[in-house]
């Protein structure tokens, strides 16, 4: 008789993240301290390789009220019991045997009433005991899955063998499509009967059709549903499913059981592990009062029979979980789209954002859209009244009482988006050419000097997003000397501009002929002058122009009087949104380049400068005329911010180039040759200079010939 025992493999739980979310906003917002049991859904399926352990699934669909919204896919549903403990004392000291004897009632009472042959998932029932640290996210769980015994143990007539050998392949064909249209028909589906005649591909109908008739005649097989993978044994479910037979008619009986195990793969059903078993039934006393069964105790890893533990304090805990959402987008552009983009450089770029008004809220939150999880602002404003509406970081709130200090509150405002992202808020007023300074204030300014270099170190880029010309200089010069990448991005009313800075090098390079227009454009004599600059053939140290390389004017006070629509940045709302994308795209495009910062004026419309296509050095656009033009835009020799004279006198003497900038409204012009240059045009304009016209040009030559 051992040999012919009828053995079954237990189920093992598998309980998805998802379940342990859902399970602690219930216990915060609806369980509280409350010790009602709650009814939930679990799910197995069938169709696993062989000796792979049963799974009892249960996910965030486990609490659906629904069964249409807890089953999913080829999945079948079971009914459980979800016991939440408040304390691991309460957890430890449940009588789980008691609990199971409970559930194992209903279940013998469902077989007993016929429920459980119209709503199989009756059969299926589970008990989970939990206890929630929602402090640490850390959950205790136990499951049991409690079935009926009968008084003698079931036995095989014979050994087991598959599918295949007891139908054929029409009638197996017939029994897979009849199975999976009965199946997604009927949520509760999972066993039934397959009526077989002699020549005959067979019929299936549900276990509501069952007569005695059934159990004597040949050709006729009660079909489960098993997710069990052995060869030899089923699984834990077709234990209640032979006490429904046995109450059925089929006590002290043989009958043929088909464990149907299948799984669809691109769109064909395969239940070739299906096996066939010849059972003997015996009587299972399901009227008795105390009816006999197994708990059914899952073991914990050690193998005893216990509580397990599961640890998600790095996935529940919400920051983890808003940063794994933040990066789920961009994680699939890499393995989709973009294979080869580098998110942890773009993520460990550390940004410096000079400005914290319409272009620096925007910037901020196009870089945290990246990735970027350290970002600094500075700014020497406060918020007022007009700002919240065109400054996306900004409430309604931070403007009462005078406004709350730009930098600080915008920092703020970013961590409570995103509360992973490393800020910080420095208000600080950046030294500016035009704006003198006193002996007595200049220590002061020279402190701000040094604390906007050591910022501009301790950070990978940075953007220049303040309103006026003259702020940007300081900053600008030191980019280039740190070789910082540095990007600028300004506004017009209908119109923006977005571009990368080029670094100091210690070899010098020739200035391309072509470039020079861009160069100087001083008056209509500049022709004239830029082939003066071509035969004198100017070197700089320079990989690619700067925000101010094409000026020929120091930057001055540009507040001094001036109206208010001439100090405020007046320009159509949608324009700081373009350029602070276009900027922040920029910077990410020119990370990819393979010479990084160094790569100079390239191409502009080279779509194959970086992985990401092109790197411009400048993007100009309009919305005037929707459209945007890219430029490669040339160093400056005679650049009053990056150019080798104004570079080595920061080396040599930065006091004495601060404080002369500042203060000396001629100073840079007079440093880098500018003056100079003005002086020549001056001159030229004096000439009596005759131009003969093309006719006149033609006679001569023709005379000439003659």
């Amino acid at each position: 008789m051992g040999d012919n025992l009828l053995r079954f493999a237990p189920f093992s739980s598998s309980a998805d993240a998802s379940f342990w979310k859902v399970l602690s906003e219930k216990k915060l917002n609806e369980f509280k301290l409350d010790s009602v049991v709650h009814e939930i859904y679990g799910q197995y399926s069938s169709g696993f390789r062989q000796n792979l352990p049963l799974r009892l699934c249960v996910g965030r669909e486990s609490f659906s009220s629904d069964a249409k919204d807890a089953r999913s896919g080829q999945q079948y549903l079971m009914r459980g019991q979800l016991r939440s403990c408040n304390t691991f004392e309460e957890f430890k000291s449940q009588d789980v045997k008691q609990v199971a004897r409970e559930a194992i009632q209903k279940v013998a009472d469902a077989i007993r009433s016929g429920e459980a042959l119209k709503d199989n998932s009756l059969l299926h029932d589970f008990v989970v005991f939990t206890h929630s640290n929602l402090k640490k996210y850390k959950f205790f769980y136990w499951f049991c899955t409690p079935a009926l015994t009968p008084s003698t143990p079931a036995t095989l007539a014979s050994p087991a063998k598959p599918m295949a050998e007891s139908l054929t392949q029409e009638q197996v064909d017939a029994l897979n499509t009849q199975w999976r249209d009965m199946h997604i028909a009927n949520l509760t589906f999972s066993c039934g009967i397959f009526r077989t005649k002699e020549g005959s591909h067979g019929t299936l109908s549900t276990m509501g059709t069952v007569s005695e008739a059934d159990f004597d005649g040949e050709g006729v097989f009660f079909c489960i549903c098993d997710p069990g993978a052995f060869a030899a044994h089923p699984g834990w479910p077709v234990r209640n499913f032979l006490a429904l037979l046995s109450h059925a008619g089929a006590s002290n009986k043989t009958v043929t059981v088909l464990c149907y195990r299948h799984r669809t793969l691109l769109g064909e059903i395969n239940s070739a592990s299906s096996i066939v078993l010849n059972v003997n039934i015996p009587p299972f006393k399901l009227e008795a009062d105390e009816v006999p069964f197994v708990a059914g105790l899952e073991k914990n890893p050690k193998g005893k029979f216990g509580p397990r533990s599961c640890n998600l304090a790095s996935s529940m805990d919400p920051y983890k979980l808003a940063e794994a959402s933040a990066e789920l987008n961009l994680k699939l552009m890499r393995w989709r789209l973009k294979p080869d983009i580098d998110l942890e450089k773009i993520s460990g770029t550390k940004c410096l954002l000079l400005g914290a008004g319409t272009l620096g809220c925007n910037v901020a939150r196009n870089l945290m859209g990246w990735g970027v999880k350290h970002i600094t602002f500075v700014d020497s404003g406060s918020v007022s009244y007009s700002n919240p509406v065109r400054q996306s970081l900004f409430l309604f709130e931070d403007s009462l009482e005078g406004g709350k200090p730009k930098a600080e509150t915008a920092s703020m405002r970013l961590k409570q988006i995103f509360p992973s992202v490393e800020s910080r808020g420095v208000t600080m007023s950046i030294p500016m050419p035009g704006h003198p300074v006193s002996d007595a204030t200049f220590k002061n300014t020279m402190k701000t000097v040094n604390d906007l270099e050591e910022l501009i170190n301790e950070h990978d880029v940075v953007f220049l997003l303040m309103d006026s010309k003259e702020s940007r200089w300081l900053p600008t010069l030191i980019c280039a000397v740190e070789k910082k990448i540095c990007l600028t991005s300004a506004l017009g009313f209908d119109s923006f501009l977005a571009m990368r800075h080029g670094v100091y090098i210690d070899e010098s390079k020739d200035v391309k002929e072509e470039a020079l227009d861009d160069i100087v454009t001083i008056s209509t004599t500049a022709v004239t002058v830029a082939s003066t600059l071509a035969d004198s053939k100017p070197k700089t140290h320079m990989t690619a122009g700067c925000y101010f390389c094409n000026d020929t004017n120091q930057p001055q006070n540009t507040t001094r009087d001036r109206s208010m629509d001439q100090q405020c940045t007046v320009s159509r709302p949608g324009v700081s949104m373009l350029a602070s994308a276009n900027v922040v795209e920029l910077m990410v495009s020119l990370l990819h380049h393979p010479e990084g910062v160094a790569c100079g004026y390239l191409n502009a419309g080279d779509e194959d400068a970086s992985i990401l296509g092109a790197v411009p050095q400048q993007l100009r656009g309009s919305l005037a005329t929707f459209s945007t033009a890219l430029i490669g835009g040339a160093p400056s020799p005679y650049c009053t911010a990056c150019s080798e004279q104004v570079v080595t006198s920061w080396r040599v003497d930065r006091e004495k180039l601060i404080k002369s900038a500042l203060n000396d409204n001629d100073y840079l012009e007079e440093l880098t040759g500018v003056a100079e240059l003005k002086r020549k045009v001056d001159e030229m304009d004096d000439l009596d200079l005759e131009f003969e016209d093309e006719e006149e040009e033609e006679e001569v030559v023709e005379e000439e010939e003659e």
